[in-house]
C-alpha cells in the first residue's frame, strides 16, 4: 500500500457514515429551496429614483396666473440644481406643483439644500398672495403612506366654518406627529359671494354680464414685465384683486355722463 492510498479522503467519511451524508444532503436541499423561494424573479429590474416636489398654494389665482408667476420661476430654479434628471409641473387654479426627478444614485440631501437656497432667492419674485413653497422629498429607499381623514359636517354648520376649525385646531396637531411630512386640508377655501338686486339693475339698465365683466377687469393679476441686472431679476406685476366686501362695493359697474 502506498503513502497516497493511506491518506484519508473526505468521501470515505460519507461512505463509512451514511447518516452524515444524508444529513448534509438534506441541509443543502433545504437551503436551496429557501433560496429559490426568497429570491425575487422579475422580468425587468425595479429602478426608482428620488424626487423633490415643490407645492405652492396661490389662493384665488387663475391657472394662467399661477403658471406665469409661480410655476415658471420655480421650474427655472429646479432645472438649475445639479443632479436633476428632468422637471415636470402641474398647474391648476390656486396651486402650483413642480416635481424635480433626480438621477439614479443621486443624493437627495444635497439637492434639497440647493433647492431651498434657490427658492429663498426668488421668494420676493413670487406674488404677494402666494404662500410659501412647501417641499416634499420622496426617496426611493423610503416609501411613504398617505392617510385621508373625513369629517362629518352637521347640517347646521357651514362647510367654510368647519374648514377653518380643522385648519386652526387639527392640522397643527397632525403636523406635530413624528415622521409626518405633510398635512393638507381639502376643505372649502374662503370666497366672496355677491348678491345682485334685480330691481335696481333693471332701473339702472345694468345686466349680470356687466357685473361679471367689471369683476373680471378689476380683479386680475397681470404681468408688466421684468427688470434684471447681473445679480438679480425682478418681475413687475399689477395686482388689482379685491379682498374685502368694501373693495367689491367700490367697483364702478357703468359710468354715465
Amino acid at each position: 500500500m502506498t503513502a497516497h492510498q493511506d491518506r484519508p479522503r473526505w468521501n470515505d467519511i460519507f461512505v463509512q457514515r451514511p447518516v452524515i451524508a444524508v444529513v448534509v444532503s438534506l441541509f443543502l436541499l433545504l437551503a436551496g429551496l429557501r433560496a429559490a423561494i426568497d429570491i425575487p424573479v422579475l422580468q425587468f429590474p425595479v429602478i426608482k429614483s428620488s424626487s423633490i416636489q415643490i407645492i405652492t398654494p396661490y389662493p384665488g389665482a387663475t391657472a394662467e396666473s399661477v403658471q406665469g408667476f409661480v410655476t415658471e420661476p420655480i421650474e427655472r430654479v429646479a432645472n438649475a440644481i445639479p443632479g436633476v434628471d428632468y422637471v415636470e409641473s402641474a398647474t391648476t387654479s390656486g396651486e402650483s406643483i413642480v416635481t424635480a426627478w433626480l438621477q439614479l444614485n443621486e443624493d437627495s440631501t444635497d439637492a434639497l439644500a440647493e433647492l431651498s437656497s434657490g427658492l429663498s432667492q426668488i421668494r420676493l419674485e413670487l406674488p404677494e398672495g402666494a404662500e410659501d413653497p412647501f417641499i416634499e422629498v420622496s426617496r426611493a429607499d423610503s416609501p411613504y403612506a398617505s392617510f385621508y381623514l373625513a369629517v362629518r359636517i352637521p347640517e347646521n354648520r357651514p362647510l367654510g366654518e368647519v374648514t377653518d376649525i380643522v385648519q386652526r385646531d387639527i392640522v397643527p396637531q397632525l403636523t406635530s406627529v413624528p415622521n409626518v411630512q405633510r398635512v393638507e386640508n381639502s376643505g372649502v377655501k374662503p370666497a366672496m359671494r355677491i348678491w345682485l338686486n334685480a330691481w335696481k339693475m333693471a332701473a339702472l339698465d345694468v345686466t349680470a354680464h356687466d357685473v361679471r365683466e367689471t369683476l373680471q377687469n378689476n380683479n386680475v393679476i397681470g404681468a408688466l414685465g421684468a427688470s434684471e441686472n447681473t445679480t438679480q431679476r425682478i418681475t413687475l406685476k399689477t395686482d388689482s384683486t379685491a379682498r374685502t366686501a368694501e373693495d367689491f362695493q367700490a367697483m364702478i359697474i357703468r359710468a354715465r355722463d
